[in-house]
C-alpha cells in the first residue's frame, strides 16, 4: 500500500506524543525530505538500469571484436606456416602478432576496468 501525501500528514498528525512533532511545519518538511530522497533513488535506479544496458550491448560488442582479432591471427599464421602467404621482411608476422595481443589486452582491460566497474569511477 502506497500512501500519499495528505494520508501521511494525517497519520502523523494523529500519532500520540510518540516522540513524533505534530508541528504541520516540520510534518511537511519532514514529507518533503522522504519524496526527495525516494525521487534520487528512483533517479538512481533509471541511471543503474541504463548503465547495464549499456554494459551488456557494449560487452557483446567487444567480445566479438576480440574473437574476430584472434580468429584472423590464427588465418594470417595458418597462411603463413603453410605457405601460403610470403612477406619480405622476418619481423612482419611478429610484430602483427604483437599488435594484435595488445589490442586484445587493451580491449580486456577496457572491458574489466569500466564495463565491469561498480565503484563508481569511470575510465
Amino acid at each position: 500500500m502506497v500512501l500519499g501525501r495528505e494520508d501521511a500528514l494525517a497519520i502523523i498528525s494523529t500519532a500520540n506524543g510518540d516522540g513524533i512533532s505534530t508541528n504541520p511545519l516540520e510534518v511537511i518538511e519532514l514529507i518533503n525530505a522522504l519524496e526527495n530522497k525516494k525521487q534520487e533513488g528512483d533517479l538512481q535506479a533509471q541511471e543503474h538500469q541504463q548503465t547495464m544496458l549499456m554494459r551488456g550491448s557494449w560487452s557483446i560488442w567487444i567480445l566479438r571484436c576480440i574473437v574476430a582479432i584472434v580468429i584472423f591471427d590464427f588465418f594470417l599464421v595458418t597462411c603463413v606456416g603453410f605457405g601460403w602467404m610470403h612477406f619480405e621482411g622476418s619481423l612482419f608476422l611478429p610484430v602483427f602478432i604483437a599488435d594484435s595481443l595488445i589490442k586484445t589486452f587493451g580491449l580486456a582491460w577496457v572491458v574489466v576496468n569500466y564495463l565491469f566497474n561498480n565503484n563508481g569511477k569511470k575510465v
